[in-house]
């Protein structure tokens, strides 16, 4: 069984991640049903266990930095939008990045 920690990025004072918060229980309940620990956190990242950032393009190049290697950024932007500043390409080095991630009952993405 793995850990998993769901990450809301909400900006302070930002409603626009709301809708981000659905997709964030249905990944908690298909980790659950599957075996795996999972929670869900706003603005936070849990060090033990891997985290899923979901709304990773609302981080600002600073924050982006804290990002811990070996997360997955749960993309939900179309790429290439004129919304997403430059500094978003480069958050993917040293995470593991896509528009969906499968992790199995072994626990590999």
């Amino acid at each position: 069984m793995c850990k998993f920690h769901i990450a809301l990025i909400r900006p302070e004072g930002s409603i626009h991640s709301e809708p981000f918060r659905e997709i964030a229980e249905t990944l908690q309940f298909g980790l659950h049903s599957i075996g795996h620990a999972a929670q869900i956190g706003e603005n936070t990242i849990d060090a033990t266990a891997s985290n899923l950032l979901l709304g990773a393009h609302l981080l600002t190049p600073d924050e982006s930095h804290m990002v811990p290697a070996g997360s997955i950024l749960y993309n939900l932007e179309q790429l290439g939008g004129a919304s997403l500043c430059p500094a978003y390409y480069e958050r993917p080095r040293g995470a593991r990045c896509g528009t969906a991630c499968a992790i199995s009952r072994s626990g590999k993405p």
